[in-house]
């Protein structure tokens, strides 16, 4: 078994660390941290302009359609360069499970060419988690909810969602790490309904809850 990146692969990630010396420099990611929101929409215009918000959306709508590998490369590089931005929650993970909804589903064609152009932020959120990263400022957010038998993965857009921020106690000091918010009273318009166990079933309803 071959574990080796590509000659493809090697040079995306090279041209992405050539971009990110340039563009991300120290002095500006310490002036990106201290402002209020502790991101860059400049910065992910800049990002989505190379193509990587569009690494993992499918060729139908947009995006490379590329995979895992090309994606453990280009989180090296972010990391390595301390990006203020959870652009993985956007580009990878949000654009994989949109992707892995039907051809022609509504969420998916409204929601995967916005991803790849960089033209919209979706904040993800997790079971066993209360805070969601970015729910501030997320056009849409997928938030998983615990049922019978698997979870209930809804999307709902950022107006049907009441934020609100928590800093456990006081303020800190430095912003290293952007605000977390909790998710108070939201309406659903679409659900993406998944069960743990076989995630190649999902499929769409309607419904509504508040939590």
């Amino acid at each position: 078994m071959d574990f080796t990146f590509t000659d493809d692969q090697i040079a995306l990630r090279d041209s992405m660390r050539r971009f990110l010396m340039i563009e991300a420099a120290p002095e500006m990611l310490r002036e990106i941290w201290e402002t209020d929101h502790g991101r860059s929409p400049s910065l992910r215009a800049k990002i989505a302009e190379q193509g990587l918000t569009g690494l993992s959306v499918p060729e139908a709508e947009g995006g490379l359609g590329l995979g895992d590998l090309d994606w453990a490369l280009m989180t090296q590089e972010l990391g390595y360069f301390a990006i203020p931005d959870s652009l993985a929650d956007t580009a990878y993970v949000a654009a994989g499970l949109l992707a892995a909804l039907p051809a022609g589903h509504a969420l998916r064609a409204q929601w995967l060419p916005r991803v790849a152009d960089g033209s919209c932020r979706v904040a993800v959120g997790h079971p066993v988690n209360p805070w969601v990263a970015d729910a501030q400022g997320a056009d849409l957010l997928l938030l998983p909810h615990a049922v019978a038998g698997g979870l209930t993965l809804h999307a709902v857009p950022r107006a049907r969602v009441h934020a609100c921020r928590r800093f456990n106690g006081k303020p800190p000091r430095r912003r290293s790490s952007p605000r977390r918010a909790t998710l108070g009273r939201c309406g659903m318009t679409h659900s993406i309904v998944a069960r743990s166990t076989s995630p190649a079933s999902w499929s769409a309803s309607r419904s509504a809850c508040s939590t």
